[in-house]
C-alpha cells in the first residue's frame, strides 16, 4: 500500500517540486532526479518495480519489431500459403496430461497471409503447432494505459510480489482477456481460451485460472515446447534435419544451374538437344545431349554437390525405366526442360525488370525496330530500347516477337506490347530508327506516323550508313547494263567456287603471280553486306587510277584456259566462255571505272559511318563533301574513259606478257579500246522529202543512258535521304566535347535551336 503521509512529507521537503520561486523548479533534470528519489523512499522495492516496467518496454519494442519485420516479409512473398503445408489434426486420446496436449497438433493447415499479418483478432486464436512461435513472439499483449481499459493494468498483469504475469494477454479489438498458453496448449474450452470479459470479478478469475489444474498442464507444455521436448519436436526432428539438408543441397544444385543457363545465354548457345535428355541417358558419354547437360555433366567431374545430384537421378531414373513406368511422376530432377524455361523465364523477367527501372530513371529512350525471316519463314521483329544511365548509352534487347502484320499500325501494337511486358510508357519516346521501308517511314500510315500519334515529338532516325548502303544500292540496279555488270562480276566468283578443279585453276595462276595467296580471292555479293560490291570489282579492276596488283588479268587467263580445256565438259567450257566474253568489252570496263570512281568517294564515307564514337558535325561534313565530289565528276566522262584506256593498254601488255612467257599456247583475244560498232536497221523512206535519222553514237549513247543516269540516282538520292534531321545533327554535334575548341569564338548563329525546341517539348512531356 502506498504511504500518503510519507509521500506528502518527501514532497514538502522538496521545494523544487511546488515552490515556483524556487530556482531548480524550471528544471527538468533536477525535478526527475527528485521524483526518481522520492519514489525510492516511498517503495523498498522500487529498483525491482523499474526492471520489470524495463523489461516491458523493451518487451512491447520487441514485439514492434517483429510484426514490421514479417509484414515486411509478406510483402515479399508472392504467395505466402505455400509456404505453409495443409493437413488436418489428429485426434486426442488418452488421458489429458501436457504430452497428449501437443499431440494434437502434429498435423498442419494452411495459414494465408491475411490472417497472420493483417487481422489482429486472429492473434487471439487457437495457433497451429507450425505457427507457436511466431504467436508466442506477438503474446502477451498487456496495454498499459487504464484509460482505455475495462481494469487496472497493474493489478492484471502483476502479481502481488510485482512479478509479471506473461501468460495473461489482452485482446484490444474485442475487449476480452485471454491466456496465451492455454489457448495455444488446452484442449478443453475455459473462460480464458474463448475470451473473459467478466470485467468485476476479473482479478479473482486471473488467480483462479493461474492456480488451475488445466492451466498448470498448459504451462508445462509451454515449457516442454520452448525446450524442444514436445511430441511433435520429437517425432519429427529427424525428417525436419533430413528436410532442411535436402532443401540446402537443392538450393547449391540450382545455383550451378543458374550460373549454366546464364553462360549459356551470355555465349548466345542453344540451350536443348532433340534427344537424349533422360537422366538414365546421362552415363553414356557417346551420346549428345545438347548443350546445358553436357555443361553439367562436365562441371559434375569436379563438383561434389553436383555429381552427388547426378548420380542420384540417375539411380532413381533408370529404376523407374525398368520398371516400366511412363512419365516423371514425383521424380524431381531439376535438370528438366520445365525446371530450365522457368529458370531462363525468371532470369527474363529480372532482366526486364532491371530495364524497366533504368528507363524509369532515364525518363526518355529511343526505339530501334526491324524484322527478319528465320527457317520457318516467318517475320521475327527485333525491338531494341536505346537510353542513356549515369552517362552510358544502353541498348538493351526487350523482345523478339513474330510479326503477323507488317503495316504501320501492326507494327505499332507490336511494339506496346513489348512495351507494356515491360512497364514503360510509350510516352516517353522521343525517337525510333527503322530501315527505309514505306511502312516504316510513311507519313500516314507509316509506323513512324501511328507512334507519332502517342509520343508527338519522337523523331525518326535514320542509320546514315544504312542510307548510304541504299543509295548504292539504288544505284546498282538500274539500268539494266549495269545490272549485268554486276551479275557478271558475281558470277565469275561462284563460276570457280563450284568446283574444286576450277579453283586448282585459278590456284596456280595466282600462286606464281601473287605471294599472299589468302587475300587473291574473287569476292561474291551480297545484298546483306555493305561495301561486298566495293570489294567486287577492286579486286577485279583495282582501285580508280591505280592498277596494280589487280586480278583482271589471273581472271581473263583463268577463264581461257577452261574454255579451251577439252578435260572440262562442254557446258562448263561454254559457261567459262560466256563469262570472258563480256569481261573484254569496252562497256564492261567503262562501268567497271565509273563504280570505282563513286566506290573511291563513298567509301571512306561508309567506313567513317561504321565506326564506333563517330563525331556527329563530322559526319555531315563528310556526306556534303562526298555529294560535292560526287556533283564534280556528274558530267565528266572523259576522265572515266581517259582512266579505262589506260587500264585497257596496261592489262594487255600485263596479259601479252603472260602469254609470252607461258608454256601453253593460248590464244586470248584483245580487250577492246572502244565501243563495238553495232548495225542499226533504218526505217524505209516513204518520200522522198523525209531525212535521214542520225545514228545514235555509242559513246554518247552509253554517256546519257549509263553514266549521266548512275550519277544523277546518286546524288539524288543522297540529296533527298540525308537532308532530314541535319540541323538537329549539327545542334547536338555542338555539345560533344571534341568540338568545344572549335566553339572558342563563340556559338553560331541560330544554333541549338532545334534541339531547344525538341528537348522543352519532351521535358513538358516528363
Amino acid at each position: 500500500m502506498l504511504d500518503v503521509e510519507l509521500l506528502i512529507s518527501e514532497v514538502q521537503s522538496n521545494p523544487c517540486l511546488w515552490d515556483l520561486s524556487d530556482k531548480e523548479c524550471s528544471n527538468r533534470e533536477v525535478k526527475k532526479k527528485t521524483w526518481y528519489q522520492i519514489a525510492k523512499n516511498i517503495f523498498s522495492n522500487w529498483e525491482d518495480i523499474q526492471i520489470g516496467e524495463q523489461k516491458e518496454k523493451r518487451a512491447e519494442r520487441d514485439r514492434e519489431k517483429n510484426k514490421k519485420l514479417l509484414a515486411k516479409c509478406a510483402e515479399k512473398c508472392n504467395q505466402l500459403d505455400s509456404f505453409f503445408l495443409k493437413g488436418t489434426p489428429t485426434e486426442v486420446t488418452g488421458n489429458k496430461d501436457s504430452r497428449q496436449l501437443l499431440a494434437g497438433y502434429s498435423g498442419y493447415e494452411v495459414l494465408s497471409k491475411d490472417t497472420i499479418f493483417e487481422n489482429t483478432a486472429s492473434n487471439f486464436m487457437k495457433p497451429k503447432y507450425h505457427t507457436l512461435e511466431y504467436f508466442f513472439k506477438i503474446h502477451p499483449v498487456q496495454p498499459h494505459d487504464d484509460s482505455t481499459l475495462p481494469f487496472v493494468s497493474r493489478k492484471a498483469f502483476y502479481r502481488k510480489n510485482q512479478t509479471i504475469r506473461t501468460w495473461c494477454t489482452y485482446d484490444e479489438t474485442n475487449v476480452k482477456m485471454f491466456c496465451s498458453v492455454c489457448l495455444a496448449f488446452s484442449i478443453d474450452k475455459n473462460p480464458f481460451t474463448y475470451g473473459m470479459c467478466d470485467w468485476k470479478h476479473i482479478y479473482q478469475r486471473i488467480s483462479e485460472h493461474e492456480n488451475s489444474k488445466a492451466h498448470n498442464q498448459c504451462c508445462e507444455a509451454y515449457f516442454m515446447h520452448i525446450q524442444k521436448r514436445d511430441v511433435g519436436f520429437l517425432l519429427m526432428e529427424n525428417q525436419m534435419h533430413q528436410q532442411r539438408e535436402e532443401v540446402k543441397k537443392n538450393r547449391q544444385v540450382l545455383d550451378r544451374i543458374i550460373e549454366v543457363c546464364k553462360v549459356i545465354g551470355k555465349r548466345g548457345l542453344s540451350v536443348r538437344g532433340k534427344r537424349n535428355e533422360a537422366a538414365y541417358f546421362l552415363e553414356d558419354p557417346t551420346l549428345d545431349h545438347g548443350t546445358f547437360l553436357e555443361m553439367i555433366i562436365l562441371i559434375s567431374k569436379y563438383d561434389a554437390v553436383l555429381n552427388e545430384h547426378i548420380n542420384n537421378i540417375i539411380n532413381k531414373s533408370e529404376k523407374m525405366h525398368l520398371q516400366g513406368s511412363k512419365g516423371r511422376g514425383n521424380f524431381v530432377s531439376l535438370l528438366s526442360h520445365y525446371s530450365i524455361n522457368n529458370v531462363i523465364s525468371t532470369i527474363s523477367s529480372i532482366i526486364k525488370q532491371t530495364i524497366s527501372s533504368q528507363i524509369s530513371k532515364a525518363q526518355m529512350f529511343l526505339v530501334l525496330i526491324d524484322t527478319t525471316q528465320d527457317v520457318t519463314v516467318m517475320d521475327q521483329c527485333s525491338i531494341v530500347l536505346r537510353y542513356v544511365t549515369n552517362g552510358t548509352i544502353n541498348e538493351k534487347l526487350i523482345a523478339v516477337k513474330c510479326c503477323t502484320d507488317s503495316t504501320g499500325k501492326g507494327m505499332m501494337e507490336l511494339l506496346q506490347s513489348a512495351l507494356e511486358e515491360v512497364k514503360v510508357n510509350p510516352e516517353k519516346c522521343i525517337g525510333n530508327a527503322t530501315d527505309g521501308a514505306a511502312n516504316m517511314q510513311g507519313v500516314y500510315n507509316g509506323f513512324t506516323a501511328w507512334l507519332s500519334k502517342v509520343a508527338p515529338e519522337q523523331i525518326h532516325v535514320w542509320c546514315f550508313s544504312h542510307v548510304l548502303n541504299l543509295v548504292i544500292t539504288d544505284a546498282t540496279k538500274n539500268p539494266v547494263p549495269v545490272v549485268n555488270f554486276f551479275s557478271l562480276i558475281n558470277a565469275c566468283s561462284l563460276f570457280f567456287k563450284e568446283s574444286y578443279q576450277r579453283m586448282n585453276i585459278w590456284r596456280d595462276i595466282s600462286e606464281n603471280e601473287h605471294e599472299n595467296i589468302r587475300h587473291k580471292r574473287l569476292q561474291s555479293i551480297s545484298d546483306t553486306r555493305w561495301t561486298a560490291k566495293q570489294t567486287a570489282v577492286n579486286r577485279i579492276f583495282g582501285s580508280y587510277g591505280k592498277f596494280n596488283n589487280v586480278m583482271y588479268p589471273d581472271l581473263i587467263i583463268a577463264l581461257s584456259k577452261i574454255s579451251k580445256n577439252e578435260s572440262f565438259k562442254p557446258d562448263i567450257r561454254s559457261k567459262a566462255n560466256n563469262l570472258l566474253t563480256p569481261l573484254l568489252k569496252y562497256e564492261t570496263i567503262l562501268i567497271a571505272h565509273l563504280y570505282m570512281n563513286i566506290f573511291s568517294i563513298t567509301g571512306p564515307l561508309s567506313r567513317y559511318l561504321q565506326t564506333s564514337g563517330l563525331d556527329l558535325h563530322k559526319c555531315v561534313q563528310m556526306v556534303k563533301e562526298s555529294l560535292n565530289e560526287l556533283k564534280k565528276i556528274q558530267r565528266n566522262m572523259n576522265n572515266t574513259m581517259q582512266v579505262s584506256d589506260e587500264f585497257i593498254l596496261k592489262m594487255n601488255n600485263e596479259i601479252q606478257k603472260r602469254i609470252d612467257e607461258s608454256s601453253e599456247d593460248l590464244e586470248i583475244e584483245k580487250i577492246q579500246s572502244k565501243f563495238e560498232v553495232k548495225r542499226v536497221a533504218k526505217k524505209k523512206k516513204m518520200a522522198n522529202y523525209e531525212t535521214n535519222d542520225e545514228p545514235i553514237v555509242e559513246e554518247k549513247k552509253f554517256t546519257i543512258e549509263i553514266y549521266n543516269r548512275v550519277l544523277d540516282t546518286i546524288i539524288e538520292s543522297m540529296d533527298k535521304r540525308f537532308s532530314n534531321n541535319n540541323d538537329l545533327l549539327i545542334d547536338l554535334s555542338l555539345l560533344s566535347p571534341s568540338n568545344f575548341n572549335l566553339l572558342k569564338s563563340g556559338l553560331p548563329t541560330d544554333s541549338l535551336t532545334k534541339y531547344l525546341t525538341k528537348l522543352n517539348h519532351s521535358l513538358m512531356i516528363i
